[in-house]
């Protein structure tokens, strides 16, 4: 029998991230999910730093290099007033 692949955890676009670097951790937010196009389809996310640094302000990295501070309010739909 194959082992059962699971799918790794989604990053929405305005989850609040920190960027773990070398010299640095920095809080940052996500600003696009570009997809899955990684190695072995691995979701690659442009994240924009929220603090200041003088690493760029937008990059793309994997979404499993992430750690994940918190996830965005899932948004409210209203039903029109009829």
């Amino acid at each position: 029998m194959g082992r059962k692949k699971t799918k790794p955890l989604t990053l929405p676009v305005g989850t609040r991230v920190l960027v773990h670097w070398p010299t640095t951790t920095t809080e940052a937010e996500v600003i696009e999910d570009r997809g899955y196009l990684g190695i072995g389809g691995r979701q690659i996310v442009r994240i924009r730093a929220t603090q200041e640094t003088d690493l760029p302000k937008d990059f793309e990295v994997p979404a499993e290099e992430l750690e994940v501070i918190s996830l965005p309010e899932p948004k409210v739909r209203r039903r029109a007033a009829s």
